[in-house]
Order: structure tokens, then C-alpha cells, then sequence
């Protein structure tokens, strides 16, 4: 995506994140629900579609269906324009998806940094976003979210714990994991292939 583009996104973005601040949507559901939306699969795609462009407040709408109050426009709180638009220029750069990257930087964290990055250049989001990539990978982080051991997994999933540990520790690519696999993962995990296939380690760090 160009970061032109980015625009074209941030004031729904922001309004987003500024509703479900205002009436205390939890970090974990905001999460999910972005992730899963179909305007933020689109910008993921940005194959600028008609459909990126539709009414934000439908948006609002739908990602807040049980709200209880009416949904309508807010006058967007600073740190969630800036969380947005960070979100925004990681997608841009890296390609993965909203999922992946609140897996490695949370709602919570984002809007911690936000004191202390919001006045540098988005590089430096980057720079903390990679440095995380090199420590960790998704199935690692996934496996912490779910307060599950290596273990625990091989037996609900039935695959090798050998298996699962080489891509814990990065020794083996998960794309050369067999479909059954994978989708074993991603069931369990509710998260899609996209999230857990997108990193290559090695490339990222050489790049």
C-alpha cells in the first residue's frame, strides 16, 4: 500500500478506536473485531475498491452492533489518531495483516508507546516492530495468549512437539507445514493462515 493511501483510511480508523475508548470496548475485542472486519481486510488487500470507501459510519456501526448507545461520529481522541496511523504505517510497510500486528503490538502496548513515539518519525514504530520479529515469532506469541504450554498444544492438536518447538524457536519455516497442520494451528488459534505465514524471519532481518 502507498502511504498516499493511508489517508484515505485514518479518519475511520480513528474514529473507531476513539468510540470504543469512550465507552470502554476492552483492548482484546477491539482487536478482534478490527482484525475481522471486512473494511480492514480490504485495506489489507488495497486493491482500491469501491468498498474501501464506504461510509465510516456504517463501519462504526458494525463493529459496534452491541452498543448501548446510538452510534454515531466522535471527536477523535489524539493518542487514537496516533495509534491509528501508526497500525496504518506498519500495515503499509510490511504488508501483514491487522491480526498479526496486534499480535506483536497490542492496543494496550500501542497506546503506551504513544507518549514516547508520538513525536519521532513512524521509523522508529518500525524499528520496534522488527526488533520484536527477531526476539519472537507468532506462533510463540500465540502460544502465550493462550496460556498454553508446547506440550499442551501438541496433544489438543495432535501434531509432533517437535514440530511445534522448530517453529517456536524459529528452526523451521512454518510454510513448508503441510495444509492438515495449519489448519490445526489456525483453528485453534482462531486467527487466519495469512497471520501466522506472513513472517519470514530471515528475510526480515536481512532486509
Amino acid at each position: 500500500m502507498e502511504i498516499i493511501n493511508l489517508y484515505h483510511y485514518l479518519d475511520m480508523f480513528s474514529n473507531v478506536l476513539s468510540y470504543g475508548h469512550r465507552l470502554g470496548y476492552s483492548f482484546d475485542v477491539l482487536e478482534k473485531r478490527i482484525s475481522k472486519h471486512r473494511k480492514f481486510l480490504a485495506i489489507e488487500l488495497d486493491n482500491n475498491s469501491p468498498d474501501l470507501y464506504l461510509d465510516r459510519s456504517d463501519v462504526l456501526k458494525e463493529i459496534f452492533f452491541d452498543s448501548p448507545k446510538p452510534v454515531d461520529e466522535l471527536i477523535r481522541y489524539n493518542e487514537c489518531e496516533w495509534v491509528a496511523d501508526m497500525y496504518l504505517h506498519l500495515q503499509a510497510e510490511t504488508g501483514f495483516t491487522f491480526e498479526l500486528l496486534f499480535l506483536y503490538i497490542p492496543l494496550e502496548k500501542a497506546y503506551e508507546m504513544f507518549p514516547i513515539y508520538h513525536e519521532m518519525d513512524f521509523s522508529q514504530s518500525s524499528n520496534y516492530l522488527f526488533q520484536l520479529i527477531e526476539k519472537t515469532t507468532p506462533l510463540e506469541l500465540l502460544i502465550k495468549k493462550k496460556s498454553v504450554s508446547g506440550t499442551e498444544l501438541s496433544k489438543i492438536i495432535k501434531v509432533p512437539y517437535a514440530t511445534i518447538m522448530s517453529i517456536k524457536n524459529q528452526s523451521r519455516d512454518i510454510r513448508n507445514l503441510n495444509a492438515l497442520t495449519m489448519l490445526k494451528m489456525t483453528t485453534f488459534f482462531n486467527v487466519r493462515a495469512e497471520t501466522l505465514l506472513a513472517i519470514n524471519v530471515n528475510d526480515l532481518t536481512k532486509s
